[in-house]
Formats: structure tokens, C-alpha cells, sequence
């Protein structure tokens, strides 16, 4: 058995064109307005390849500079030990030059009472062969007290013990960094738990207006002061670290790259960067 379908009612083209309202210029500006709205789905992800691509390149900048931070307090540990040694091996040099001029002073003592002794030859001369004998005795008695008390220190020598706890710990690490974040422009439903105040206001300035706020993706805070003509940068614990004053009153601000922010002066445009935990301004448009 062959399948059909029924059709309530059929008509000829020409009826339902003549019966349909066709308005090509409304269809065109909505093909226009659907191009432009693709346009903008392909450049937000172009944008933001650019900005990953841009905060990876300033990631590896900050490994460098990590790498190079850990290098010199490793240089510095071992300029400390090697000045340590160096005070050691001084001191022990001194000890050691007073143990020979101590036994060189004995020495030329006892040869001095030796020959002494060969001279006394008479019999007459029997208390002066006493004296000496005494004399020579207590200066051999001194030698051996001195070569007693100070035979370990002439076998001293200098040993370097070295720190395996350096070692265990940088063992233990898996990086450089504390934590590696991907951050997303993903919307968020924020909700406030409390309510801090901190003071952001540099010693002469009676009043603060907060005219903007961004934070980076560092952790560092930048605000807008329009009262003072500032922009000032705040560091986790919400201190004041850094700042910087522009032409005229600021009137907003806008994160453009991770180390970056531009802010609008007046008619005017002035880039910021923050640099080794500075702020520095930069070009202006």
C-alpha cells in the first residue's frame, strides 16, 4: 500500500505570493543585523586569544624574574658562607702563628740555656749550674704543658657541613608559583557576607573619591582617586603600595592587559603600567 499525505488546501504560487506581504529590505536589515552579531561572536574570541596570549607572555616574564630572584638569594647565601669561612680560616691562621712564634720563643730560650750550660764547666760554678738546671727544667716543663693543651688545635682544619634542608624543601615544591589561575569573563551571581573600610589616602590629602575600581589578575587593587588626581595601587592586604598622579581629574578606568590599565583624563587617555610593583605611567592618547 502506497503512503500519501493530505493537504488541507492547495495553492498556486502566484496566489500566495499575491497573498503574502514580502518585504526585502526589512529581511535585509535583519540578515545585517545577524552578520553583526556573528562578527561579534568571531572577534570576542579573537580578543581573547589575544589577551591570553599577551598575560602568557607576561607570566614567563615573572618566572624569569622569579628564577632570577631565587639565583641571587642563592648568591647571597654563598657570599655569606664563603665571608664565614673566610673569618674561620683567619682566625685559625692567627692561632696557629701564635702557637709557632710561642714555640719559637721556647726554642731560642732553651738553645739559649743549653749553650749557657756547655760554658759552665768549673765547680766553682755549682750554683750557677743550679740556677740554670732549675731554669732549664721549667722551661722544658713549659713546653710540654703548651704542646698538651695545644696539639688538637695544630690539627685544625675548616669543614663545610652543607644545608639539606635547601634541598629537601626544593625538592618538595611542584613550581614557581604558589597557583596557577585561568580567569573567565564568566557571569557570576555575587553576594555580599560583610563590609570592610580601609584608608587609601597618601599623608596631606584631607579628603579620597573613589572614582573607579579594577582588580588584577596579581591580586593587586588600582583605584581611581578624582579628589587628588591619583591613581593608586593597593596590594592584597588592601595597603597602600604605590601611586601615581595624572594631568587632570580621572574619570574612569579599564584593564586592558594584565599589568595594564588606561584612564580617562578629560579628553585625554593615559596608560599605566605596573611594573616590579610600581605604578608607571606610560603613553597617552
Amino acid at each position: 500500500m502506497s503512503s500519501y499525505r493530505q493537504f488541507k488546501t492547495v495553492m498556486l504560487l502566484s496566489d500566495l505570493v499575491k497573498n503574502t506581504s514580502t518585504d526585502l529590505k526589512k529581511v535585509s536589515v535583519t540578515i545585517q543585523t545577524t552578520l553583526v552579531e556573528l562578527k561579534k561572536l568571531q572577534d570576542n574570541p579573537e580578543v581573547s586569544i589575544q589577551y591570553v596570549q599577551i598575560s602568557y607572555d607576561e607570566q614567563l616574564h615573572k618566572i624569569q624574574e622569579t628564577r632570577e630572584n631565587i639565583l641571587a638569594a642563592l648568591d647571597m647565601l654563598e657570599k655569606k658562607t664563603l665571608q664565614k669561612m673566610r673569618d674561620t680560616l683567619t682566625k685559625l691562621q692567627a692561632s696557629l702563628k701564635s702557637d709557632v712564634d710561642k714555640c719559637s720563643t721556647l726554642g731560642i730560650e732553651l738553645k739559649q740555656l743549653r749553650d749557657a750550660i756547655q760554658d759552665i764547666s768549673d765547680q766553682s760554678e755549682q750554683e750557677l749550674s743550679f740556677i740554670a738546671s732549675i731554669k732549664c727544667k721549667d722551661n722544658i716543663q713549659q713546653f710540654k704543658n703548651y704542646l698538651k693543651k695545644n696539639f688538637a688545635e695544630l690539627k685544625s682544619s675548616i669543614t663545610f657541613d652543607p644545608n639539606s634542608e635547601i634541598m629537601q624543601y626544593l625538592s618538595k615544591l611542584s613550581g614557581l608559583a604558589q597557583s596557577l589561575t585561568a580567569v573567565g569573563n564568566a557571569d557570576q551571581i555575587i553576594r555580599i557576607d560583610g563590609k570592610s573600610e580601609y584608608d587609601v589616602s597618601i599623608q596631606g590629602e584631607s579628603t579620597c573619591h573613589i572614582r573607579d575600581i579594577c582588580v588584577l589578575t596579581s591580586g593587586q587593587v588600582l583605584v581611581v582617586d578624582s579628589s587628588n588626581y591619583k591613581v593608586k595601587m593597593l596590594n592584597q592586604q588592601y595597603q597602600l603600595v604605590s601611586h601615581c598622579s595624572v594631568s587632570d581629574e580621572p574619570l574612569g578606568m579599564c584593564q586592558i592587559t594584565p599589568s595594564e590599565v588606561c584612564v580617562t583624563v578629560c579628553a585625554e587617555v593615559q596608560f599605566i603600567k605596573v611594573n616590579n610593583n610600581q605604578l608607571v605611567k606610560d603613553r597617552k592618547l
